[in-house]
């Protein structure tokens, strides 16, 4: 925190800026200009193998870092420079429900034995606890949830450690470029501590002028999301106004706005209320919140499951029993009798691809079918 404390500044936009805490001289990187030159030519072979639909996306990826002023393309006059740079090999991930393309960053990629994230300092785990943030999301009878857009790229690298996150991409007419982000990437190891720092500092130093949103952002976040409840559907509308406010401080978004009463929701435009154009507020149903499934009709957390007619095996059992996300415990007797089928495959020798026995298999199916639950926790009043 000594480097982030004594580094960082706003700029003339207003925009946090702030280094790349390295463990060391961060000039132990040597260049790997040829090995990442050479990854990026079979990224250019897979465009081709997989047609221009997969290249559209990733070029509209890629140049939206570019026009939003997130990478810039490297000066003339930094081109031939070797010491003090790095370059980031890149691949394209694809979202298993929306089918959207994401560009990951490979900060891992070695060379010559060293990766940029070996160089960096992970610092200290700045989150709040996800077992606080949502047992005060589910206090009091009026939640919310909210999110701050592109978190990790709001805030800027100084100047001097940009060469390190260097890139090559194509220009407008198809010609290999070398470009350099200017922001703090997801995949490196600092940035998820460095982003949590410049949220806590923009609280700090407004906090005088927006005391209700301080204490929310400092307290109630995980990450990117917010959530908390209050007492009045005033309370929360002032809550959510402060947060914009304080965060437009620093460039930072807050958008994707939930509330379980629609009077909250439409204090907001609809552009940074979380739905779809088409879709109507007061049909709003089941929406994510940290993972969580949260029925905004009922103000519930719901599992749901859907049962397989597979014979159950004792990989089919762990899968199962490992896609549930409960992090406060409130089906773990359900979840209980799972893992004891999982602890009886164990003890039996079973493959993991081996159906279970009959009696087994009765049991698992009459736990699985049970997983449509809804389940609340809290305090609610007169209701």
């Amino acid at each position: 925190l000594d480097v982030l404390d004594s580094g960082t500044y706003q700029n003339e936009e207003n925009f946090y800026v702030m280094p790349l805490p390295f463990r060391k001289d961060e000039k132990q990187l040597e260049c790997n200009y040829k090995p990442v030159l050479q990854r990026f030519h079979g990224l250019l072979s897979q465009f081709h193998r997989r047609g221009q639909e997969f290249k559209s996306k990733y070029s509209d990826f890629m140049n939206g870092f570019i026009s939003r002023g997130e990478a810039e393309l490297v000066p003339q006059t930094d081109l031939e420079k070797g010491e003090g740079t790095w370059y980031l090999p890149h691949h394209g991930v694809f979202h298993k429900k929306t089918n959207k393309l994401r560009c990951v960053f490979d900060c891992s990629s070695e060379f010559k034995g060293l990766s940029l994230n070996d160089t960096l300092l992970q610092g200290p785990d700045l989150n709040n606890s996800l077992l606080g943030v949502l047992m005060r999301f589910r206090e009091k009878p009026v939640a919310i949830c909210c999110d701050i857009e592109k978190m990790y790229h709001r805030f800027y690298v100084t100047p001097q450690y940009r060469d390190y996150m260097r890139f090559f991409w194509l220009d407008s007419d198809d010609n290999v470029q070398i470009y350099r982000m200017c922001v703090h990437i997801f995949g490196a190891r600092s940035s998820p501590s460095c982003a949590k720092y410049g949220l806590n500092r923009l609280a700090e130093e407004h906090g005088n002028s927006y005391p209700v949103a301080q204490k929310f952002i400092q307290k109630s976040f995980y990450v990117d999301d917010g959530l908390y409840s209050v007492d009045t559907t005033e309370q929360a509308i002032e809550l959510l106004n402060q947060t914009r406010e304080i965060c437009s401080k620093g460039n930072l978004r807050v958008h994707k706005l939930l509330s379980n009463k629609v009077e909250v929701l439409e204090s907001f435009p609809p552009e940074d209320i979380n739905l779809n154009p088409s879709q109507d507020i007061t049909l709003l149903d089941t929406e994510r919140a940290l993972g969580m499934q949260w029925s905004l009709a009922t103000d519930s957390f719901k599992y749901s499951y859907q049962p397989s007619d597979k014979k159950p095996t004792r990989r089919s059992v762990l899968s199962n029993v490992a896609s549930v996300f409960d992090p406060l415990g409130l089906i773990s007797p359900l979840m209980l009798t799972g893992r004891s089928i999982i602890q009886q495959t164990c003890k039996s020798g079973l493959d993991w691809g081996d159906p279970l026995d009959s009696a087994t298999a009765q049991i698992c199916k009459f736990t699985l079918k049970n997983f449509g639950v809804i389940l609340k926790l809290g305090w609610y009043g007169p209701k």
